[in-house]
């Protein structure tokens, strides 16, 4: 077993095995800077969303939203024609106070797009452009993840094919539900 050992630690000083290990990491290693870089390079901008309680539009315009924004999804024939970049869009949900606030961080030159989409579903919708997010997370303003997350994940996700009810709107209460809980 010694012998075992001593053998795979010999082949694994020799030049032929860690030279190629190096380059293959050096490579990712400046592959991820470009992307970084490219990231800190772009300018995003953060969208408030402000929905009146008025608001009578289903899950299906919320549906036909996301389907729309699929659109700038780029293929790989466009994906090497521009270096390798995917634009990125963060929908984004808090709990401030007893509001609850919709976020939506997009890249500048999609901001006008994005707005269209959403004004399309939702016409009576407000949105701002904010100069930074207003949310910093502190350990008691957190939800619980892991163990305590998963009744409640559970419970929504049997109950969307068994009942016609909203399960974002379920989701947002049973959030808000343990938020209280989680505060006292």
């Amino acid at each position: 077993m010694g012998s075992l050992i001593g053998f795979i630690f010999s082949l694994l000083l020799q030049w032929y095995v860690w030279v190629p290990l190096v380059a293959v990491l050096g490579y990712l290693t400046w592959r991820n800077y470009r992307t970084a870089e490219h990231i800190e390079a772009s300018e995003m901008s953060l969208l408030i969303l402000e929905i009146p309680k008025t608001n009578d539009k289903k899950e299906l315009a919320a549906e036909q939203m996301f389907a729309s924004l699929h659109g700038i999804l780029r293929d790989r024939k466009e994906l090497k024609e521009s270096g390798g970049w995917q634009e990125h869009i963060s929908f984004e949900i808090a709990a401030v106070g007893k509001l609850i606030r919709f976020y939506v961080w997009v890249p500048k030159h999609l901001q006008n797009f994005v707005e269209g989409q959403i004004y399309a579903q939702y016409p009576t919708v407000q949105i701002q452009e904010a100069e930074e997010f207003p949310l910093r997370a502190t350990p008691s303003s957190m939800l619980p993840t892991g163990p305590e997350l998963i009744p409640i994940l559970a419970s929504i996700f049997r109950s969307w094919e068994t009942t016609s009810t909203d399960a974002t709107r379920e989701l947002l209460f049973k959030l808000r539900v343990e938020q209280f809980h989680h505060a006292t």
